[in-house]
């Protein structure tokens, strides 16, 4: 079981919008915030991509 508490805490691309050609930005950049806002240190950002593609990126938050 996944902790709730640290599942997707702002929604999914669908209940925060979908901004075409820069979802991945817009995933990094939410995964700072929340770093930031949580005192982490490591997060995981995942997408899938159409035809089968996915991606994803370790975020490690350095420094205050």
């Amino acid at each position: 079981d996944l902790p709730q508490d640290r599942t997707n805490l702002w929604g999914s691309g669908i209940s925060l919008g979908h901004p075409v050609g820069c979802t991945g930005a817009r995933q990094i950049v939410d995964m700072v915030h929340q770093l930031h806002r949580r005192d982490g240190q490591l997060g995981l950002v995942s997408r899938c991509v159409g035809g089968g593609i996915g991606s994803g990126e370790i975020i490690e938050r350095v420094g205050g």
